[in-house]
């Protein structure tokens, strides 16, 4: 039986450890403050979701929490991509429905695209509604 505990032992700790090797290769990026919680599906990909932004109608924590991941990630050695930051249209036109715009397809995005190595980093700004929304980092190994 002691032979048949090991093993097992030994199956849980190789998995845990393959699960949370995107997290521990970037540690800026798991505990980075603006990062609430984060989930690695496999040893190819980690989600990062940021704490709730609320009360800013304007955007303007959604875009400093955005600037310093994109710059977390650059200092990691990530190399943009692309990079789109739209944040109004005809169908939002106030700058106070920052938010609401970028909840809507078509109407106002954020989100930065970067390399590094055989990893592929996405930051997205997510709005949920006026005001409110919060970011998001997806790292995958390509």
């Amino acid at each position: 039986m002691a032979f048949k505990r090991v093993i097992a032992v030994s199956a849980i700790v190789a998995a845990s450890a393959m699960m949370v090797s995107i997290a521990w290769a970037n540690p800026q990026i798991a505990d980075n403050p603006i990062i609430k919680s984060y989930t690695t599906n496999d040893a190819q990909s980690f989600v990062g979701i940021g704490y709730p932004i609320t009360n800013d109608m304007y955007g303007s924590q959604g875009r400093a929490q955005f600037s310093d991941m994109v710059s977390a990630l650059e200092e990691q050695g990530y190399i943009k991509e692309k990079s789109e930051q739209l944040d109004g249209s005809n169908i939002y036109e106030k700058p106070s429905e920052f938010w609401q715009c970028i909840k809507v397809d078509g109407c106002g995005q954020y989100y930065w695209i970067g390399k590094n190595g055989n990893e592929i980093a996405t930051i997205t700004l997510v709005g949920k509604r006026n005001g409110e929304g919060h970011l998001e980092v997806v790292i995958k190994s390509i």
